[in-house]
């Protein structure tokens, strides 16, 4: 084995989880799929410093046929990440242009909500986390990207990153017994509520305040 052959097949083993991987084995076929061919894409760039595609793992699923991917890769340096210039229409993703489709067959829908609940213990100060949910959303234009027809197509359109509020809802004066399945029924409501992808926002936060030193973050 060639010292790229020795490192790859270490890292398939650690990968897939196997006692010994060969140079000839296909790794589909000892359980790989797409996220652990993931994995293994990081661990290369890592370990042996070269940038594959995920392709590659694809083109060649063998230790021995990804090696010589590797060899030939040495010494290239992945092109930038730079922004896309703001002069024109930004055109959907793929993945935009799919939940704009299914957006338009049954409009302002709480289908592809994703609702998380966060249980906060101990003195919290709700203006600070108001303030740091805001600088997320202001750093990162996807949480503040909506999407509207353009000249014939659908496009997207990033909104300032001024207009995040943290909604906030004290439930401290309900009996001790009723507050928890008041909150539940709260963060379930937040699943429920229709998301409006023309017009935003498409990233909400809600403050429940069940006393003094105990929150839930939905």
């Amino acid at each position: 084995r060639t010292p790229e052959e020795e490192i790859l097949a270490g890292i398939w083993a650690e990968v897939l989880g196997a006692a010994r991987v060969g140079i000839h084995d296909d790794f589909f076929a000892l359980g790989g799929h797409s996220l652990l061919a993931t994995r293994v894409v990081s661990r290369i760039r890592a370990v042996l410093g070269a940038e594959l595609p995920l392709r590659a793992l694809f083109e060649s699923p063998t230790v021995a046929g990804l090696a010589e991917t590797v060899r030939a890769s040495r010494g290239e340096v992945a092109p930038p990440v730079v922004p896309v210039p703001r002069d024109g229409p930004l055109p959907l993703s793929f993945s935009q242009q799919r939940l704009w489709f299914l957006d338009r067959m049954e409009p302002v829908n709480a289908h592809h909500n994703i609702v998380f609940a966060l249980r906060l213990e101990g003195e919290l100060d709700a203006d600070v986390l108001e303030r740091s949910l805001a600088e997320i959303v202001g750093r990162h234009e996807a949480l503040r990207t909506v999407f509207r027809q353009g000249d014939g197509e659908a496009v997207q359109v990033i909104l300032p990153g001024d207009g995040f509020r943290l909604e906030r809802e004290d439930l401290s004066a309900l009996p001790a017994g009723e507050r928890e399945a008041a909150m539940r029924a709260r963060a379930e409501g937040e699943l429920r509520r229709p998301t409006d992808l023309g017009a935003g926002p498409l990233f909400r936060a809600t403050l429940l305040r069940l006393a003094a030193d105990e929150h839930v973050l939905v």
